[in-house]
């Protein structure tokens, strides 16, 4: 993720006194997006499993990073995928 760190330390509704930053060298990786073009509402983990294997599928080998609400959630979608 990406945060602009100056602006976000200098919000004094935040942090009435400018908190330190820690700066960490880091390396950055080539990220590809895949999402659905529509939300499934019913069954929006079941849809969830289907594009990751989707995505292990077709594409080269890789990590997938998924995005949910909440612990429940990832715990269902982890021992679907298992």
């Amino acid at each position: 993720a990406t945060l602009q760190v100056e602006q976000f330390a200098g919000n004094q509704r935040l942090f009435p006194s400018p908190p330190p930053v820690l700066r960490v060298p880091s390396r950055q990786y080539p990220v590809t997006v895949h999402f659905s073009r529509r939300t499934e509402m019913v069954d929006y983990l079941g849809a969830t499993v289907s594009k990751v294997m989707q995505v292990h599928r077709k594409l080269p080998r890789g990590h997938i990073l998924v995005f949910t609400t909440g612990r429940k959630e990832v715990l269902h979608v982890v021992s679907r995928l298992r």
